[in-house]
């Protein structure tokens, strides 16, 4: 299943059928790259659902690093000589394992920076680009679509409440 647009902000999932109904495959979307891999059995409403919170919850990127290019920043939070790196990073769970992820505010737009940290575990990321990605999206838009994948996982009792 697909919440969003792929061109613009999406979530795409799918339950298993050998697992329990909280168990399937996912992969966000922004701006037609996507993040995460469909081949790697992971909880939706745990570590799935987690990153999404993450992005929802960016934090306002300071000042000081607005100048900084795409691949600037990415080099700067991932060297960890920044001491603020981790207000903006995105917690590696299985589902992003493969990746360094990290996300920030600015006004109404939740940007998104993040590579590929490794390429040949999982045949949907064997030609991925081994650039740094820097994405953005209306924070509004962001959020209408994780509140639209809870209210899904919730009627499909993937997650109480």
């Amino acid at each position: 299943m697909v919440i969003g647009d792929k061109s613009d902000f999406a979530v795409e999932y799918s339950y298993s059928n050998n697992y329990p109904n909280d168990m399937g495959f996912g992969r966000i979307w922004i701006r037609n790259e996507f993040i995460g891999t469909y081949e790697d059995l992971i909880y939706l409403s745990g570590y799935f659902l987690r990153i999404l919170n993450e992005f929802k919850s960016a934090k306002e990127l300071r000042d000081d690093l607005r100048h900084l290019t795409k691949d600037q920043l990415f080099n700067l939070f991932s060297s960890g000589e920044y001491e603020y790196s981790d207000k903006y990073l995105v917690r590696s769970s299985t589902f992003t394992d493969d990746f360094n992820i990290w996300t920030y505010r600015l006004e109404n737009l939740t940007f998104i920076l993040w590579k590929v940290l490794r390429t040949d575990f999982f045949e949907d990321l064997n030609n991925y680009k081994q650039d740094v990605f820097l994405k953005s999206v209306l924070t509004d838009t962001l959020i209408e679509i994780i509140t639209k994948v809870e209210t899904e996982f919730k009627d499909n009792d993937i997650m109480k409440g």
